[in-house]
């Protein structure tokens, strides 16, 4: 059920459903975020210092490590990432989210003696967080240290979930003690985010009020200079939070996020504050902001803002009996991808999703090719990193297609589960999907387009 209300009172709203209240607005809101039963409003109303600080005690030992080495999926991941980026200036954090074997390897490239794995997973279940854990005890005797359910949020009386997994989570707080140093560094860039959250969630609810009910498209602007973590954390909240989950008979507009100023966006921006705000803080506060647009939008249009059901499409198939890809050589992958596109004359627009690493390096700047190349508007994203800030809104997009990469058949388990994951996606979406994969060299009849 959609809210009607005005200014800042959507925040006000969402503030009350995270106190407990469940009248009126704040019930709502609520219901709109809840999740197995249960409103997943605990990074709405961020505790004081001193309960952060009780919270991440008894992770002393974690907190002297040399190296931590976090696995995950999703937003843990890309708020993780987003720490790592912008404020671990001496290194000791590594975050592996990828079934990616020579990833996986990278990170404990050099490993000092004293490296931990912590496992972040709130089902502890999730497929790909544990392969790769299973990977790192099996290959480099290092047993994961798991976080899961009430481990992950502050106040186990007060959930989270993983698409605003940052900043108030014990994952994303343990990753920032880490980078910072020690606990008082973390407790100042805190307490500053603290002192600029309220304000937050009121630019937030403002700006969801300036945005039109029908648009085409939204884009969010981040601040010149955010990195893949932070722009990743943000785009899996609006896409996973917002996105296929209006009802058939109303237009739902595509989310972007970038950097790149655009005409008629909406641009994140912090309140203003008083004197310098330390990196780490700015980091809080834009996970934070982004976390309360999505609630506001959530709860002035009825959306249900805090899950992503669709993904189960995919996961359900896993098991199964799965497509095997075309092999196209490398040379001819993105013309072949450009017909397909162009024989689809329902489809609009398409994503390039590469699950293949050795392949990503030639497709990451692939996009202004393929814009010769074909009409519609082209994404390139890695998978199965796309399955987590992506799926949930191209699922039932209609005009959307998805050309999917899928590694070379290998041993390798990690290899194997990647592989599956993209045979898996391109199933789930039907016609709408083309899954290749790249090969030295084809006939000419293997390499015509499906």
């Amino acid at each position: 059920m959609a809210v009607n209300r005005r200014g800042t009172a959507l925040w006000d709203a969402v503030c009350a459903a995270a106190a407990g209240h469940r009248r009126g607005t704040a019930g709502a809101a609520a219901e709109l975020a809840t999740v197995d039963g249960v409103p997943r409003l605990g990074w709405a109303a961020p505790p004081p210092w001193r309960a952060v600080r009780r919270a991440l005690l008894p992770f002393g030992d974690l907190l002297r490590a040399d190296r931590v080495v976090f696995v995950g999926t999703g937003g843990w991941a890309f708020g993780l990432r987003a720490v790592a980026e912008t404020a671990d200036p001496a290194g000791r954090l590594r975050i592996v989210d990828r079934l990616d074997p020579a990833a996986v390897a990278e990170a404990l490239n050099d490993a000092p003696a004293a490296t931990v794995v912590v496992a972040v997973s709130e089902s502890g279940r999730t497929t790909e967080t544990a392969l790769l854990a299973e990977a790192l005890r099996d290959r480099f005797a290092l047993a994961p240290r798991w976080l899961r359910g009430a481990d992950i949020p502050i106040d186990p009386r007060r959930p989270t979930v993983a698409l605003f997994g940052a900043p108030v989570s014990r994952p994303f707080l343990l990753a920032a003690a880490l980078a910072g140093g020690d606990l008082s560094a973390l407790g100042e860039a805190y307490r500053g985010f603290l002192g600029l959250a309220w304000a937050t969630g009121r630019w937030a609810a403002a700006a969801s009020r300036r945005i039109p009910e029908t648009p085409s498209r939204v884009r969010l602007v981040l601040p010149h200079g955010s990195g893949a973590g932070l722009v990743l954390f943000v785009l899996q909240s609006i896409r996973q939070g917002l996105g296929g989950k209006v009802a058939s008979t109303r237009e739902e507009p595509w989310w972007e996020v970038g950097t790149a100023p655009a005409e008629g966006a909406v641009t994140l921006r912090l309140p203003a504050p008083r004197g310098r705000v330390p990196t780490l803080t700015r980091l809080m506060t834009h996970c934070h902001a982004a976390a309360a647009l999505v609630a506001c939008v959530g709860l002035q249009r009825g959306i249900r803002f805090a899950d992503h059901p669709a993904v189960r499409h995919y996961k359900e198939l896993l098991g199964g009996a799965l497509p095997d890809p075309l092999p196209v050589p490398a040379g001819e992958l993105l013309p072949h991808a450009a017909a397909w596109l162009r024989r689809r004359p329902e489809l609009a627009r398409a994503h390039l999703v590469c699950y293949d690493p050795a392949a990503w390096p030639r497709l990451a700047g692939a996009v202004p090719r393929l814009a010769t190349l074909s009409r519609g508007g082209w994404e390139v994203h890695r998978g199965s990193t796309w399955n987590h800030h992506s799926y949930q809104a191209a699922y039932p997009a209609a005009d959307l297609g998805v050309v999917a990469i899928a590694p070379p058949a290998a041993l390798d388990p990690l290899t194997r589960a990647q592989a599956n994951i993209a045979a898996a996606t391109c199933a789930s979406l039907g016609e709408r999907a083309l899954l290749l994969r790249l090969a030295p060299a084809v006939g000419a009849g293997e390499a015509r387009a499906s």
